[in-house]
């Protein structure tokens, strides 16, 4: 059996093309050896060993020119130094990735909870959360929120409007950004440790309910306080609203929304 490879052989290893492995050789990655008479590329372990290491520093991402330096100017305090930064930078992309789960997770879980408790009054622990952003109303918060679009934590946090009933009327007095203690707890995303905790009472109404802000908000939240009541609570007047999903087929500001009322 012969100890060396064509070029088909080794592309059929590796799943790779014979184009790569010529194109590898012609940056000066490879140097199979080359029959003069027919051009025929041979392939030995030795060439297996740094295709192996090229495959790898590829899936670092690693430019063809620093592959090139680190197998043949055999600098180890650069591959250190290399590889050091693309361990911190691959870290990160899996946190990101996490997140990303995370938020899926949580998506999913309000598609069920929204198709099996469509308008329930469910009486739990009021979450805890963090405030990361407050306006007086979303406009106001969106402006100021810019570096937390930006960031991976936006994908866990939740977009609230507060409400407050007065007299007779139920009228918008905040829109906070908020971060549920628990995700602090998990992913530890909070650089700002300053933040501080929505401070409410211990217990609140649960309902979830489609909700749009460009309808008289008396009418969507009353009918709630009744629901609230017949269970033998008393609302305090504050309605929180959280926006969890928007899918409608007729009207585009018609939201999915998680209503919080913290009740006594």
């Amino acid at each position: 059996m012969s100890e060396n490879f064509k070029i088909s052989e080794i592309a059929r290893l590796f799943g790779i093309s014979s184009d790569t492995l010529r194109f590898y050789e012609k940056k000066g990655l490879l140097k199979p050896s080359v029959n003069e008479l027919n051009h025929y590329r041979s392939y030995e372990l030795t060439d297996i060993n740094l295709l192996i290491d090229i495959l790898f520093y590829r899936r670092l991402d690693l430019s063809l020119q620093d592959i090139h330096t680190i197998l043949y100017q055999g600098d180890l305090d650069q591959l250190q130094q290399t590889l050091t930064i693309k361990e911190a930078e691959i870290k990160a992309q899996l946190e990101e990735q996490k997140l990303i789960l995370k938020k899926l997770a949580l998506t999913a879980q309000n598609v069920d909870e929204i198709k099996a408790a469509m308008g329930d009054v469910k009486i739990q622990p009021m979450p805890a959360y963090y405030v990361l952003l407050r306006g007086k109303n979303e406009m106001a918060a969106y402006r100021k929120s810019k570096r937390i679009f930006a960031s991976d934590i936006f994908d866990v946090c939740q977009l609230v409007g507060v409400y407050h009933q007065q007299n007779d009327l139920i009228v918008q007095s905040a829109f906070m950004i908020l971060l549920e203690k628990q995700m602090e707890d998990e992913f530890h995303l909070l650089k700002d440790k300053t933040c501080p905790l929505l401070e409410e009472t211990e217990l609140c109404a649960r309902i979830l309910m489609k909700f749009n802000d460009h309808k008289d908000i008396k009418a969507q939240i009353e009918p709630l306080f009744q629901k609230v009541k017949q269970k033998g609570y008393q609302p305090t007047g504050t309605i929180y609203i959280n926006y969890m999903l928007a899918v409608s087929e007729t009207d585009a500001s018609e939201y999915y929304s998680e209503i919080l009322i913290p009740v006594k």
